[in-house]
């Protein structure tokens, strides 16, 4: 079927429906069904059924909406409010006492000891930074020569240059290649990153193809593990993601369709 619009579906009203006959109803009925499926699966999608990340899980609502229940009338009111007060006191009845014990946050816990490195890092240069105009008015700060540092924090070089991981890269037999985004300032923007067994190179960029020319070129002739982008595609030794695979095959098992959702039952067993 052709994508209803949102110029299509804002010509669509009672008049327009009344004025159709049986067949064309039906069929209209037909797309807009398999529009509202596409919308709810859609709806559905998280980090466990699909390529989202699962950063977009706190996006979407873990409660179900209730079902609608009509409301009781004369003697039943009575009674069904009866037993919703029985049930609360079974319910409070059945929660654990309250010790005065608060709820244990995630992470290091206050007064817990810190675990760092083992031998303490020492710097080969201080370098003094400086504020060269007020933040509030702009007007030019002069540096005092009495000043002390308030704060501090230590660059660490790579072992390696960028270049010679890239070529490391090459070498391999075995890269797990894949992307993910982020908005700065209203713009998108693109983490790459290229793992083997021994090493880890990312990359900061766009989503276009000529991207992996940062990562792997014409020298890579091993496996290239990735999901379904497009950009992957054209290489010939590439196998897809078996976590992407599982999520897709969990999707199916919640399509609206019972023969589409039967088929991912028996691909996830």
């Amino acid at each position: 079927m052709n994508r209803l619009s949102k110029e299509d579906l804002s010509q669509m009203n009672q008049n327009y429906f009344q004025s159709l006959d049986k067949e064309k109803l039906v069929e209209v009925a037909g797309n807009l069904h398999s529009l509202a499926v596409e919308q709810l699966e859609k709806l559905e999608q998280n980090s466990s059924n699909s390529s989202l990340p699962p950063s977009s899980d706190q996006f979407k609502s873990k409660e179900k909406v209730p079902s609608l229940e009509l409301e009781p009338t004369g003697s039943e009111t009575s009674i069904s409010e009866s037993k919703r007060e029985d049930k609360h006191v079974s319910q409070e009845s059945e929660k654990p006492k309250n010790k005065g014990f608060g709820k244990k946050l995630s992470g290091k816990q206050a007064g817990a000891k810190g675990i760092w490195r083992t031998s303490p890092l020492v710097a080969s240069q201080t370098v003094a930074h400086h504020p060269l105009s007020c933040a509030s008015c702009n007007s030019r700060l002069e540096i005092d020569p009495q000043a002390k540092p308030y704060m501090g924090y230590y660059v660490l070089e790579l072992e390696k240059l960028d270049s010679e991981l890239i070529v490391e890269l090459q070498s391999a037999e075995i890269i797990h290649l894949d992307e993910t985004p982020w908005y700065e300032k209203g713009k998108s923007r693109w983490l790459w990153v290229a793992i083997t067994s021994t090493i880890a190179v990312f990359h900061i960029g766009s989503r276009r193809k000529e991207e992996l020319l940062h990562l792997i070129s014409e020298a890579f002739v091993g496996w290239l593990i990735a999901d379904g982008y497009g950009a992957y595609s054209s290489y010939p030794k590439r196998q897809h993601c078996l976590a992407h695979l599982i999520r897709k095959a969990i999707a199916l098992t919640e399509a609206v369709d019972k023969e589409v959702a039967d088929l991912g039952q028996w691909l996830v067993s």
